[in-house]
C-alpha cells in the first residue's frame, strides 16, 4: 500500500504488473505492454531481493520512460552498482519496521536537479 498510496495521492492511475514467483518483484516481461500513456515504471525491491533492474532500465530506455524505485533495499548490490543508485529516483522508507528507522518519513535519492527541487518543495 505504501507505494500505491503516493500514486493515488497524485491523482495518477496505476497499472499493475505481474510478479516473479521466486522474488515477488515486478516481472519485466509483464511490462511489455502498451506504453503510450505510461510515464514511469515503479519497481520495489521486495524483502532484500533485487528486481530485474537491467531489463527494467532497458524497457525504460526503449520507450522513454523513467524508472522509479520505492523501498530500495539498503546496500543491495547488483553487478557494479548499488540498487538504490539505479534509475531516476530511489526512495527509502524510515518507518519503525525498516532497516533504518526514524519512526516515520523517508529519503529520496536522485541525480536530476529538477526532480530534487520538486521533491524538496513537497510538504513533509
Amino acid at each position: 500500500m505504501g507505494s500505491l498510496t503516493g500514486i493515488l495521492y497524485q491523482g495518477l492511475v496505476p497499472v499493475f504488473a505481474d510478479v516473479e514467483p521466486d522474488t515477488l518483484n515486478i516481472c519485466p516481461a509483464s511490462e511489455e505492454a502498451d506504453y503510450r500513456q505510461t510515464r514511469a515504471i515503479l519497481a520495489v525491491h521486495h524483502s532484500g531481493l533485487a528486481a530485474g533492474m537491467d531489463a527494467l532500465l532497458g524497457i525504460g530506455r526503449e520507450h522513454g520512460i523513467r524508472l522509479w524505485k520505492m523501498r530500495a533495499s539498503l546496500l543491495l548490490r547488483l553487478p557494479g552498482k548499488l540498487a538504490g543508485t539505479m534509475g531516476t529516483v530511489s526512495a527509502f522508507s524510515l518507518n519503525h519496521f525498516k532497516h533504518i528507522t526514524c519512526g516515520s518519513g523517508g529519503v529520496v535519492l536522485t541525480d536530476d536537479d529538477q526532480l530534487r527541487y520538486r521533491a524538496s518543495a513537497l510538504p513533509g
